[in-house]
């Protein structure tokens, strides 16, 4: 895996709710004058509401600002050019298009479904001391593993017998497999490590000894059939290792532990559901025979709008205790779920996983819209902030959509400013990743003692994947370093560079092979980089000037007092 893969692992997606908890607090009208330090239009942004949205700014810069009253004034700014933009959007009923509200709904979806997950099954998800320690061996554990795809229980079930049966892994991957690579070799991955793969593949895979095979194991995309063929630890995992690495890898046991969790109540709700295999059927024939309406968007219609026999659209797909999913019902969740994952329905089998899970998310949210804990004030401004973020994005469109960049501009941008439009420095480096420090800093000290590059690459590096290219990545733009860019802006053919370190137990040694400098670009060379910070710097004057326009015309204020008297605790 190399550096840049390395960085995009560090980021993760979160759940709608956590991303906007501490934007959002409190800006309804239940709340008295004393608690509002500013306003526009109908948003009052309240004390609770200031000071978590100060504290986001915080730490988001590293504890580094100083609270001071400028600061204060910026943080509630940005909020209120927030809700400006708002206000514009209302303006122009862009909040109340067929496709906004389909839009608020799934949100809507999405938020009831995390806060069903938060109080029916993350409370659930307790990570002990023993799971950390887990992780952190897996952590500095990379296996080899092939596998066998199927994308439905039925035909992994199949390939698992024929396993059974005699059959070789490296001939059923030859005929499940189009892609070249993976028909070729048996289905193998190479060596992984943790986070690479779905998270209940890499749990199974971490669990087996080299040369054992496992069931089929249920993922996000499928089904796989896992082999083992070779387990490499690092040599040396010391207590103190653990110890300084534990604040940073307990998020991920819990990301982890959460996942799995999620999954396992969802395969035993479905495994509770009495379906009709029949019915579904019969309403899979009639989505064949009408794949374009399925597949379609229909904002206006509130439903998929298959044309059905009557008697099939009040029957019931799904039944449990307390729970009942129709035929009608389905329509409306098919609805709500996204056109590529209703087109993944390629046979009987992926659409009855479709139904099933359909199901599901109906069964979810009929039983956390009834659950008495539930925070509804919290749930609805979730909701709330998470939609105003689509219509900024509806906002953003529309700026783009008013700017035109004309051919003459381009020239005389050329003309004055061609200097800053360079091809940059590009650098062809071979890397090696290791999984702790002292492994890279003996990588280091091998190679400026002159030990070849293949050698020591062989016996630090964690990926033996690299091992076939020789760690080299081409010639990468300097910027797309990130971070270690001023690092290595200055090295040469020949050059040792590092060790860095790039994530939790992750360090990386380069060596410089080749360097193109920055050259001047002629115009035509460099025509699209000018319209792109053409179109953006005007755009940034547009916005401005919108959100200018707005906070005067919706009478947007600050109470300078109010707001430098908040109290804020570090």
């Amino acid at each position: 895996m190399s550096f840049s893969k390395l960085l995009n692992r560090c980021s993760r997606q979160l759940p709608v709710v956590l991303l906007i908890v501490v934007a959002f607090i409190g800006c309804s009208a239940d709340k008295t004058d004393d608690d509002i330090v500013a306003s526009i239009g109908d948003f009052k942004i309240t004390e609770d509401h200031f000071r978590n949205s100060l504290l986001r700014f915080y730490y988001r810069t590293g504890q580094a600002v100083n609270l001071n009253p400028d600061v204060f004034k910026a943080v509630v700014d940005s909020r209120i050019d927030r809700y400006a933009v708002v206000e514009f959007a209302r303006e122009r009923y862009w909040h109340t298009t067929p496709e906004a509200l389909h839009q608020r709904a799934m949100i809507e979806r999405k938020v009831y479904m995390e806060e069903y997950e938060r109080h029916f099954i993350h409370e659930n998800a307790i990570v002990t001391e023993t799971d950390l320690r887990e992780l952190f061996r897996r952590l500095n554990t990379r296996i080899r593993v092939s596998h066998l795809f199927a994308p439905n229980k039925e035909s992994a079930d199949s390939l698992y017998l024929r396993l059974q049966n005699g059959e070789t892994f490296e001939d059923l991957a030859a005929e499940v497999f189009q892609n070249i690579r993976l028909a070729g070799s048996g289905g193998d991955l190479g060596y992984i490590t943790v986070d690479e793969m779905d998270v209940a593949f890499e749990d199974i895979a971490y669990r087996m000894r080299p040369g054992e095979i496992s069931r089929p194991v249920r993922t996000s995309t499928g089904y796989s059939i896992i082999r083992v063929t070779d387990i490499v630890q690092n040599p040396v995992i010391t207590e103190s290792e653990f110890a300084r690495n534990l604040q940073q890898i307990r998020p991920l046991a819990y990301e982890q532990k959460r996942e799995l969790a999620l999954r396992q109540h969802m395969q035993q709700a479905i495994q509770d559901f009495n379906i009709s295999d029949e019915l579904v059927r019969d309403l899979w024939n009639q989505v064949q025979g009408q794949r374009d309406v399925y597949s379609g968007t229909h904002y206006e219609a509130g439903r998929i709008p298959l044309d059905l026999p009557r008697r099939l659209s009040e029957m019931n797909l799904v039944e449990s205790p307390g729970f009942k999913f129709s035929v009608r019902d389905f329509l409306v969740e098919a609805f709500y779920t996204p056109v590529p994952r209703r087109q993944a329905a390629t046979d009987f089998f992926s659409f009855r996983d479709q139904v099933n899970g359909m199901a599901y998310r109906a069964y979810a949210l009929n039983r956390i819209r009834g659950f008495d804990g539930l925070d509804e004030v919290y749930v609805q401004g979730s909701i709330d902030e998470t939609f105003y973020s689509y219509l900024f994005g509806i906002f953003e469109e529309y700026l783009d959509g008013q700017i035109v960049i004309s051919e003459q501009e381009i020239v005389e941008e050329y003309e004055k400013n061609g200097e800053y439009y360079m091809k940059p420095l590009e650098l062809n480096l071979a890397e090696i990743i290791t999984g702790n420090e002292l492994d890279a800093t003996r990588a280091y000290q091998r190679l400026q003692e002159g030990a070849p590059f293949d050698m020591v690459l062989k016996e630090y590096g964690m990926d033996k994947r690299a091992e076939q290219t020789g760690g080299v990545l081409g010639f990468v733009p300097i910027d797309e370093f990130g971070v270690l860019a001023p690092s290595l802006s200055n090295v040469q053919p020949g050059d040792i560079a590092g060790p860095f370190q790039v994530m939790n137990s992750r360090y990386v040694v380069f060596k410089c092979l080749e360097r193109r400098e920055a050259e001047s670009l002629p115009i035509q060379a460099a025509e699209s980089r000018i319209r792109e910070y053409l179109h953006s710097a005007r755009k940034s004057e547009l916005r401005d000037q919108k959100i200018s326009e707005t906070r005067r015309s919706y009478n947007a204020t600050i109470y300078t007092d109010k707001l430098n008297s908040v109290h804020i605790e570090l």
